[in-house]
């Protein structure tokens, strides 16, 4: 049976993920600080082990970038590396902000 990786995606005030590889999530900050360097992480959570596997930044958009254009920007990053979209599903004003990936660990 394959093994997989998992990565969930929410953007409301800030930029929230949750995975199972940390590794990940580092290369994944540091190339959107290198995008939007004002970019700061404000908050993350770790597991018994003492992994990370909560990310909250905040993300302080500049020209070229808009919302939209930073969701797209993570959203090509996390495939170019191999994350297969799983799902998105709306919060409860009917905003599209949550988006779920696998990837084979």
């Amino acid at each position: 049976m394959a093994k997989y990786d998992f990565f969930e995606l929410h953007i409301e005030s800030g930029l929230e993920f949750l995975t199972t590889d940390s590794s990940q999530a580092e290369i994944l900050i540091n190339e959107l600080k290198a995008a939007s360097p004002k970019t700061v992480v404000k908050e993350t959570k770790k597991l018994p082990s003492g992994q990370d596997y909560y990310y909250k930044l905040e993300v302080y958009l500049v020209r070229p970038f808009f919302p939209d254009d930073f969701l797209w920007l993570v959203i090509s990053l996390l495939c170019s590396r191999g994350w297969e979209p799983l799902g998105s599903f709306p919060d409860n004003a009917g905003r599209w902000n949550h988006y779920q990936f696998r990837r084979l660990a």
